[in-house]
């Protein structure tokens, strides 16, 4: 028998088969086969913590497009393994979460209560057992260019992540969540509502801006010396308005 290391012990040559055949399944053009997959995913995050951590990437290529797939039983079985692993993986998915997050906050704005608000959820617990440092850019990202149906609870996110991680690291927050504000200042309309949607973008874009003021001061209306002055005006009425 092969035995190899791996971080937190030895890897079985066997263990290699086992993730491959795993990863075949994920991708099958058979929803049944994909569907057997995330069970089986299930099982060995249970069991076999271990080898799922250590072939994480591997595992989560095939992995991802099953949190979206055209097939409800397999996406809503997927989405429920993954609320369930979460918390068991925890740090380990940091290196996933670029590819993961942007499949559920496009999940938020999905037509089915059931989906959109497992993605919620799952998308809630990352933010709990991942490094939120390494959170920031693909939950800004995420917010900016994602459906505008999901915008509202995203934004909401960044307000949390904000208080967090700037008094760790400020260039992070300036860098990745800045450019999410101007977005917003640029884009809101009206009352804010959101077409289709269930949140309020001038609500939520008011509690990003003051949670950045809280940390930044002045410094944030410094950085926003350069927006067009119609922006810098309604940045500063959101931050009066909560003064």
């Amino acid at each position: 028998m092969k035995k190899g290391k791996r971080s937190g012990g030895t890897v079985r040559s066997e263990d290699s088969e086992i993730v491959k055949g795993l990863c075949e399944n994920l991708g099958a053009s058979d929803w049944m086969s994909r569907l057997k997959a995330i069970e089986q995913l299930q099982e060995m995050s249970e069991t076999h913590e271990e080898i799922v951590t250590a072939n994480i990437i591997k595992i989560f290529d095939k992995f991802s497009s099953r949190l979206s797939d055209s097939n409800s039983k397999v996406n809503t079985a997927a989405l429920a393994t993954m609320k369930d692993i979460v918390p068991r993986l925890g740090e380990s998915l940091s290196v996933v979460v670029n590819n993961v997050v942007p499949i559920l906050v496009q999940n938020l704005a999905a037509k089915n209560p059931n989906i959109s608000q497992t993605s919620n959820d799952i998308l809630d617990l990352i933010l709990e057992h991942v490094d939120m440092l390494v959170l920031v850019q693909p939950f800004s990202s995420a917010t900016q260019y994602g459906n505008v149906r999901a915008k509202p609870a995203m934004v909401e996110k960044l307000s949390y992540m904000v208080e967090r991680v700037y008094p760790r690291k400020q260039q992070t927050v300036v860098r990745n969540v800045l450019p999410v504000l101007w977005y917003l200042l640029g884009n809101m309309t009206g009352s804010g509502a959101v077409p289709g949607g269930s949140g309020n973008l001038r609500s939520a874009t008011s509690t990003l801006a003051n949670s950045l003021y809280t940390q930044m001061g002045e410094v944030l209306l410094q950085h926003a010396q350069n927006l067009p002055p119609r922006h810098a005006k309604t940045l500063k009425e959101l931050v009066d308005d909560d003064t």
